[in-house]
C-alpha cells in the first residue's frame, strides 16, 4: 500500500512539473512568473514540484538602495593628530577605533578624512 501511494506521488509530481507556465506570463526568475488574471489583477506564479501555486502580485520590488557614502555616515569619527589620524566607528558593541599614518591610509580612510575636509 505505501508503494502504491509513493508511486503515486512520484507520478503526481512529474505529471505537475511538466506544466508550462501561466498564458502571457512574464518571467521574473527562474521558475517565478507574472502575468494577469481575467479579472485584469497582477498575479505571480511559482513552479513547484506539485504544480504551479498563484498568488496575489505584491508590489514591485524596489530597486537596490544607492550605496551611501561611507563620508556621510554620522558614526564615524575622524580626528588628527599630526601625522597620526584616529578614526572611530560606533557600533552597537561600543566604539570601534584604529590609528594609521597618514602615508599608510586604505582608500575607504582616505575617503573618510577627505570627506571630513582635512586641511591636507
Amino acid at each position: 500500500m505505501r508503494t502504491a501511494g509513493l508511486i503515486g506521488l512520484l507520478i503526481g509530481m512529474t505529471a505537475a512539473a511538466d506544466q508550462p507556465p501561466p498564458a502571457g506570463s512574464v518571467a521574473l526568475s527562474p521558475g517565478l512568473y507574472a502575468f494577469r488574471d481575467r479579472d485584469g489583477a497582477p498575479k505571480v506564479a511559482r513552479r513547484t514540484p506539485f504544480g504551479w501555486s498563484v498568488q496575489a502580485a505584491v508590489e514591485q520590488p524596489r530597486p537596490a538602495a544607492q550605496p551611501r557614502r561611507l563620508a556621510d555616515d554620522p558614526a564615524v569619527a575622524v580626528e588628527e593628530d599630526g601625522d597620526w589620524i584616529t578614526f572611530r566607528r560606533r557600533t552597537p558593541f561600543g566604539d570601534q577605533v584604529w590609528r594609521r599614518r597618514r602615508g599608510e591610509l586604505t582608500a575607504m580612510e582616505k575617503e573618510l578624512v577627505a570627506g571630513r575636509g582635512s586641511p591636507r
